[in-house]
C-alpha cells in the first residue's frame, strides 16, 4: 500500500458503498420518471395519428420498448434496495 493513500476501514468502504448505492438508486428513479413522461407524451401523440402513418407504428414500438425499459430499472431497482439494507 502506497504511504501517501490513507488505508480504508471496512467501516469507511462499507459507508461508500452505500453511498454509490444510494446514487445509483437516485438516477434509477430519476430515469424511471422520465420514460414515464416520455411514454405519457408518445401515448398522447400517438392517438393523433391515423393508424396508417408510418409514425404510428415507429411510436407504439418505442412505447412498448419503454415499456420494458421501466420494468428492467423497477427490477434493479428492487435489487440496490436488497443490497442497500
Amino acid at each position: 500500500m502506497d504511504k501517501t493513500t490513507p488505508s480504508r476501514t471496512p467501516a469507511d468502504e462499507a459507508s461508500s458503498r452505500a453511498d454509490l448505492i444510494s446514487k445509483e438508486l437516485e438516477v434509477n428513479r430519476e430515469e424511471q420518471i422520465l420514460l414515464t413522461k416520455r411514454i405519457r407524451m408518445m401515448t398522447e401523440s400517438i392517438n393523433d395519428i391515423s393508424s396508417d402513418d408510418p409514425q404510428y407504428s415507429t411510436l407504439a414500438a418505442q412505447i412498448q420498448m419503454d415499456k420494458i425499459e421501466i420494468d428492467e430499472l423497477k427490477i434493479r431497482e428492487l435489487s440496490l434496495l436488497k443490497n442497500i439494507n
